[in-house]
């Protein structure tokens, strides 16, 4: 019987190739059959003899010779037809049963009719033998559809071979699938696809999460190439044997504040979970002051904590660069740096399920990497964050409050314009978190007016008039700006010494208040290049002047940011392209002060005056938000001028900072003193101040400021020596003791700070 549903290569009896519509089932053992094999059971002329033994001739169960097989139930044996030489074989019980023909006296007619009976049974038996076919070739039907709508339903993209072979390998044994292993291959291969399918959405619906982030331009393509690279990773790793180096899982992610760091430190959660870095969707937020602790082992403890409540997920730690500061929070031992050692043991741990985030300035997050020699290396390229420009403020605040199902269409323009004002005003400084401000005091006006005007028809519209009354409550951001000019000032006038140099920066500071000032009013404003030259020693304070005028002119609404890039010859010259790096620095300055010390050394080679000249157009082209600071020794500086005539043009602000006197110095000495917690004994001040004078007579002071301060490290050294040995003496140290310093300390510190001064000369 033909069963043109069974798709199957080969003949089960002579294992030929079979077309596709060939099969048929057999009489002999219900293999499916080609068609010749088909032909040889059922031709009249092919006679089956019963094979020796005692194996049934259907199921090849032993028979024990009997007539009828106990298994299947089958009559055993053949007949033949001499007339015909048809075969029939395999006759019923109910056939045998009127095989003996009728007593009939015509020799002829009893012939006939023994032939008749005879076809007539063959006949009832190829018609039992069809029926039983038709039965099972229907229930073989059935269950290839149902494994193929199955396969359908998996929509693993099968070809018609691949189907074909994969019905035929569900319709076998256990047994026989096993031994059929490229079609296992297909079903992995197939199911492997179908996995790289549900991934790659699971992608697209990240990246569109990401993509719907205003700004961060280039932290989004970014993303798309490091998904893309850990996708090409993973494929080689499997599919090849090339050693597929392991990347850094770990992020930095740098920027000013309000530049959404930790928002995107949430963000990129899914994205190390589809990636396969972490395992759950966990993100830990963890402040510095949670993991410090008070007494050593404390903090490592405390770190361990926050670690293991971050297993599987995401530690996210903002202002990591406050770790790497020093003695924290004024300890003796550094709990900061125990922070971080703790942190970079779990970093190492191939166990640890865990990705660390760490998040804070630019400038400071440098300090945070060089920490310890291994960190940088178990932390991949960091993510900068640009400020957000006036349109993407815009966009934020709109759609904030869009997200809120307010309707904006009336507010969109004013909006603009208010943001824009505050921005040139220094009020703003790309931040979008004053942005989320200006929308909750929306909000509010928009409250204030509705409870006023309850008939109002259309609740969700906003009105220019609710931000015109939203940006005027922000009078009190303005008056910080003003508190932190004044504070500026006040700190640049506690300075110790530099008297010429306070005087005409506060000059120039109070210029800058009043012309933002007239710029509130509409009126003209006069533009100045604020770029500045320090003149002077090692120590004179130039640093901490340029730090303290990048905050007074954010104040006076100079500077969008107010912060503080310092960059040397290195680091310009540094790249392929010396251009490119030096407008990347420029750029990262931009709102707030380069500051480049020894900036003199430009001019020792070709690449420092390549960067010199990459440098110049950009004081021009950034001068309205960004200050540069060039510091020197003045004599050195003259041949930076020299070399280029335009740059001493371009740089109209010189300052001259002095050497410190012994007044100045003594002075510098107490007020560290008292920082760090220390007294003088009553004998010991006036000892201080002979030996500093002394030491400026002889003109032993090398260094002014850092000169103090490597005379404090050897007082405090020298009063350390005593107490240990007075204490092994027996003596009853006091609380006071360890505070105090003596004449003996101070005399000691200074012979020794003199001998390596010689020795250095």
């Amino acid at each position: 019987m033909r069963n043109e549903h069974m798709y199957l290569k080969t003949c089960g009896n002579c294992q030929k190739p079979m077309d596709k519509w060939e099969g048929r089932t057999s009489m002999k053992n219900k293999n499916v059959i080609c068609s010749s094999c088909y032909d040889k059971e059922t031709n009249p002329a092919f006679i089956y003899e019963q094979d020796s033994g005692s194996l049934c001739d259907w199921c090849g169960s032993d028979t024990n010779n009997q007539k009828q097989c106990s298994n299947c139930g089958r009559i055993q044996g053949t007949e033949y037809f001499e007339e015909d030489t048809i075969a029939f074989g395999y006759i019923t019980e109910s056939d045998s049963e009127d095989a003996e023909p009728k007593d009939i006296d015509d020799t002829e007619a009893k012939q006939t009719q023994e032939r008749e009976t005879r076809v007539s049974r063959f006949q009832r038996y190829m018609d039992a033998i069809d029926a039983e076919a038709e039965a099972e070739a229907q229930r073989i039907t059935e269950e290839q559809e149902r494994i193929l709508k199955q396969l359908s339903e998996q929509n693993l993209n099968f070809n018609l071979e691949e189907q074909i072979a994969l019905v035929k390998k569900q319709s076998e044994s256990p047994s026989e699938q096993e031994k059929d292993e490229p079609v296992q291959r297909i079903i992995e291969e197939r199911q492997q696809q179908q996995q790289q399918v549900e991934k790659n959405k699971d992608q697209e619906e990240i990246l569109k999460s990401i993509s719907s982030i205003v700004g961060m331009q280039n932290v989004k393509a970014t993303l798309a190439e490091w998904l893309q690279r850990q996708d090409a990773m993973a494929l080689l790793r499997s599919k090849s044997n090339i050693e597929v180096p392991n990347t850094s899982k770990n992020i930095v992610i740098t920027g000013n504040p309000g530049v959404g760091k930790t928002m995107l430190a949430g963000k990129l959660t899914p994205v190390l979970l589809e990636a396969g870095f972490i395992i759950k969707d966990k993100f830990i937020d963890v402040k510095v002051d949670e993991i410090i602790g008070q007494y050593i082992g404390d903090t490592t403890k405390k770190t361990k904590d926050k670690i293991k409540e971050a297993q599987n997920g995401v530690f996210f730690l903002d202002e990591a660069y406050r770790l790497a500061g020093g003695n924290f929070a004024g300890s003796k031992s550094n709990y900061g740096l125990e922070a971080i050692e703790t942190i970079m043991s779990h970093m190492n741990d191939p166990k640890n399920n865990i990705v660390f985030i760490f998040a804070g300035y630019e400038d400071k997050m440098q300090g945070f990497l060089d920490a310890n020699p291994g960190l940088r290396s178990l932390i991949q390229d960091p993510f900068r964050l640009t400020d957000y420009t006036l349109e993407e403020l815009t966009q934020i605040g709109i759609n904030l409050l869009q997200n809120k199902n307010y309707d904006t269409s009336k507010i969109e323009g004013i909006f603009s314009s208010y943001i824009h004002q505050n921005m040139q005003q220094g009020i703003l400084a790309g931040n979008g978190t004053t942005v989320t401000q200006y929308t909750t005091q929306i909000i509010d006006q928009h409250l204030l007016r509705i409870k006023k005007n309850p008939e109002t028809k259309i609740y969700e519209l906003l009105l220019p008039e609710d931000v015109k009354n939203a940006f005027e409550t922000d009078q009190k951001e303005q008056d910080g700006l003003k508190e932190l000019f004044l504070e500026a000032k006040q700190e640049i006038s506690e300075l110790i010494g530099m008297h010429n140099v306070k005087r005409e920066v506060e000059k120039l500071g109070n210029f800058q208040y009043i012309q933002n000032q007239r710029k509130k009013e509409g009126l003209k404003i006069e533009k100045k290049s604020h770029h500045m030259i320090f003149l002077g020693d090692a120590g004179t304070g130039k640093t901490t002047m340029a730090r303290l005028i990048g905050k007074m002119f954010r104040g006076a609404g100079v500077l969008t940011n107010g912060h503080f890039v310092e960059a040397t010859k290195d680091m310009l010259t540094a790249g392929s392209s010396i251009p490119k790096t030096v407008k990347t620095i420029v750029e990262k300055a931009k709102g707030g002060i380069l500051f480049i010390d020894e900036a003199y050394t430009l001019t020792n080679d070709g690449k420092g005056k390549e960067a010199l000249d990459a440098l110049i157009p950009l004081l021009e082209n950034y001068r309205d938000d960004f200050i540069c600071v060039f510091a020197g020794y003045e004599k050195d500086m003259q041949q930076l001028f020299q070399l280029n005539q335009g740059l001493k043009s371009r740089i109209p602000n010189h300052f001259h900072f002095e050497d410190y006197n012994a007044d100045e110095l003594t002075q510098m000495m107490l007020v560290k003193m008292n920082k760090e917690e220390y007294l003088l004994a009553e004998e010991a001040n006036q000892t201080l101040q002979k030996v500093i004078e002394l030491s400026v007579e002889q003109k032993l002071v090398n260094g002014n400021g850092r000169w103090v301060r490597n005379l404090f490290e050897q007082i405090l050294s020298s009063q350390t020596e005593r107490l240990f040995q007075e204490k092994l003496n027996g003596k009853n140290i006091e609380r006071t003791d360890y505070q105090t310093f003596t004449s003996e300390d101070i005399s000691e510190a200074i012979t020794t700070l003199h001998s390596m001064t010689t020795k250095n000369s």
